[in-house]
């Protein structure tokens, strides 16, 4: 009997310990292949990240070449603009095709022009002037080949040619039309230069992949692409083996793609494209694909190696240790029971928890939320849900832009930005539509942290002020009515002194000149009458003004639009003022003309609110201060609505505005405190009215340091009716 007892415990013994071999070798089997598994899986990722890698740094190069190449571009066009625009070529070449004068003094005085261009450009290596039938009337610099004149001079304002080589460095040519003010072409401009700059971003480019890659250009052209290089060694070759179709389709695209064939030598090859800004050119970066991702396979291969080390490591330490294993994996297997007996009970914790929070929430009368960093919702309470018509679940996951308007989003958004850079809680005034109507919320917005101390989101608790907003309008508006009542009785007064004034002057010489016709010389009799006529003028002007007033206010000025050069506008208002700028000894300068300056509007009226703006200037600028005009494109957003616009900038270097005036100055009859104004308060009022009838902006503010600047913003087309 304890013999049988004893065979029987032996061969439990050998069973369990076949039992644990058996299961070591499946486990050092499952290991063996699962580790072979996710090192392969690892490795192929490790080498598609290197190869990522790899693109976004081709990708960035050839953005920043694109772009420091398109910047280049645009100087060359902002010059050329330059050379052609100028107000003295266009009227010789005006009298030159009217045949006012003769070949030989167009050409003396326009050569004389064009070189002190080419001395005040570094860039420039020719130019030549062609007049309106495409003869040859002037030439400075380099010569330009015929082969690089335009086939047709029909080109609108301006033109990009291709690069060419000439004296063993790059050059291409700018084709400039000349217009007069009504738009007629009278001659056209040939600017040759220098694109070594552009070469030496290219070199760089192609250095940082040890030449192994190399950059080539294309242009769009009716027929079929221009294809060109700034390398020489690659300059008359073109990129148009194995697939024409594929060529022709990438320089047809704008977006920044990346390709790979195969080239008819058998190599693999990666093509990256891009379109250069302020021209229709593309961009391309070739690059062998064998040269390019050496790294990366060199990298791959070492992480291989080392990762089949570790296996192998992995593989000598399982064996050594199986049964201890066994009894740990065992162990471990009663420890995760427990470990998720744990996690259940904290996660239903967690559940009630989130459940007491939202009814807390929920029943809360302000407006909850949490936004990401990205402006997701990602929740909301039930009053912010019923005040947007929604529920609270269809909310969740969108922005602000999803919800209101473009500009009332921006301004959530810099709010909640303002709390994450803060790192704390900030309080505003958020004006929202809710439910059609306009309504005030008094809004604490805050981040909130994770474990780490790391802001994930914003949080923000908004409480309706509407109904405590609106008793404080209805006071401010009752202050304001007030001050206008007053204003407007200051007006009064001041206009019965400036009425009486040119009258009085008006009766007082015409009588003085009545009673001495026989006796004063002519001479003083001529002083009589410019007295007089000065005094019309401006008794006509004060009365012009109220007429003005009078139709803007019943709603009856009527706009006469056309196509007018705001540039033009700005040079005829200083030639109007120029004898009062020459009395106060001011300089006035009109900045470089950054964009075209055309636009649709009533030129009388634009004219007028310049004619405004600058003897506003005038009155508060010091002796020999500066008066600068400066024109930019802007956009001008109304509602949903995005129009493209231009900007007009007027500075003077006086006192500035006094901080009570800022806001007030362009009411009706309000005048400024300074004890030195004088006049009825009226035209700047008027140019606010004649720039809101052509749906534009105007503001003013003080420049740091000193000085005021007023900003005019007018869309460039006229707004369609209705």
């Amino acid at each position: 009997m304890a013999q049988e007892q004893s065979r029987t415990m032996t061969l439990e013994a050998v069973e369990s310990e076949q039992l644990t071999h058996r299961l070591k070798r499946q486990g050092i089997v499952g290991i063996l292949i699962t580790a072979l598994i996710i090192s392969g899986i690892a490795c192929f990722q490790f080498y598609q990240a290197q190869k990522k890698a790899v693109f976004e740094q081709l990708r960035a190069d050839l953005q920043i070449g694109a772009l420091a190449i398109g910047a280049n571009l645009k100087d060359y066009q902002s010059i050329a603009r330059q050379v052609s625009g100028r107000t003295h070529i266009r009227q010789m070449l005006h009298r030159y095709n009217r045949g006012e004068i003769e070949l030989s003094a167009l050409r003396l005085e326009t050569e004389q022009v064009l070189a002190d261009a080419m001395r005040q450009s570094t860039v420039i290596i020719g130019i030549t002037r062609l007049d309106r039938s495409g003869m040859e009337v002037a030439q400075v610099g380099e010569t330009i080949p015929q082969s690089e004149w335009p086939t047709s001079f029909d080109i609108g304002h301006l033109r990009l040619g291709l690069p060419g080589w000439r004296q063993n460095r790059p050059v291409f040519v700018v084709t400039a039309a000349i217009y007069n003010h009504k738009s007629e072409r009278l001659g056209t401009d040939l600017l040759s230069f220098d694109m070594s700059e552009s070469r030496e971003i290219v070199d760089r480019i192609s250095a940082q992949f040890n030449h192994a890659a190399s950059v080539r250009f294309a242009a769009r052209r009716e027929q079929r692409p221009a294809f060109f290089s700034l390398d020489p060694n690659t300059a008359s070759s073109r990129p148009h083996e194995n697939d024409p179709q594929l060529w022709r389709q990438l320089v047809a695209s704008n977006a920044t793609e990346v390709y790979s064939y195969r080239s008819d030598r058998g190599r693999d090859n990666t093509i990256l494209h891009l379109a250069i800004p302020q021209s229709d050119w593309q961009m391309m970066l070739l690059a062998e694909s064998g040269a390019v991702f050496a790294d990366a396979r060199h990298n791959t291969g070492l992480l291989l190696g080392a990762m089949l080390a570790l296996i192998l490591t992995g593989l000598l330490v399982t064996n050594a240790m199986g049964k201890t294993t066994l009894q740990k994996i065992a162990h471990g297997d009663r420890a995760t029971r427990e470990l998720n007996r744990r996690n259940q009970e904290l996660l239903n914790q967690t559940i009630n928890d989130k459940q007491l929070i939202d009814d807390v929430l929920d029943h809360s009368v302000s407006v909850i939320f949490i936004k990401d960093l990205q402006g997701r919702y990602m929740h909301v309470n039930l009053a912010f849900a019923d005040e947007r018509g929604k529920k609270a679940e269809e909310i969740v996951g969108l922005t602000d832009y999803d919800l209101h308007a473009r500009e009332v989003a921006e301004t959530l958004r810099e709010n909640d930005r303002r709390a994450v850079q803060l790192g704390g809680p900030v309080v505003l005034e958020e004006c929202l539509k809710v439910k059609g109507s306009v309504h005030y919320f008094l809004t604490t917005k805050f981040p909130l942290r994770d474990h780490n101390n790391e802001i994930y989101a914003t949080c923000g608790m908004a409480t309706d002020i509407t109904d405590i907003k609106r008793s404080e309008e209805l006071k401010l508006a009752l202050e304001s009515a007030e001050a206008a009542n007053q204003a407007k009785s200051v007006f009064l007064a001041n206009m019965s002194h400036e009425l009486r004034t040119p009258l009085h002057g008006i009766l007082s010489f015409s009588e003085l000149g009545m009673e001495r016709l026989e006796r004063v010389p002519r001479e003083k009799l001529y002083a009589y009458f410019e007295t007089i006529r000065v005094s019309g003028k401006r008794l006509l002007s004060l009365l012009n003004d109220l007429l003005d007033l009078s139709k803007l206010e019943a709603g009856k000025y009527e706009l006469d639009y056309g196509s007018h050069s705001l540039r033009e506008i700005i040079e005829d208002c200083i030639v109007e003022q120029s004898p009062a700028v020459a009395r106060a000894s001011l300089k006035v300068v009109q900045g470089a003309l950054e964009t075209d300056d055309l636009l649709e509007c009533d030129g009388d009226k634009i004219h007028q609110v310049v004619r405004n703006l600058l003897s506003n200037a005038i009155k508060n600028s010091p002796a020999r201060g500066h008066i600068d005009f400066d024109l930019q494109d802007c956009e001008i957003y109304d509602d949903d609505r995005v129009e493209a616009g231009i900007e007009l900038r007027v500075t003077d270097d006086g006192d500035g505005i006094e901080s009570n005036d800022i806001e007030k100055i362009f009411d009706k009859f309000h005048q400024s405190q300074k004890p030195a104004q004088v006049g009825t308060g009226l035209g700047l009022s008027i140019s606010r009215e004649i720039v809101n009838l052509h749906h534009g902006l105007i503001w003013a503010e003080n420049r740091p340091g000193r000085g005021a600047m007023f900003v005019v913003r007018l869309p460039r087309k006229r707004r369609a009716a209705g």
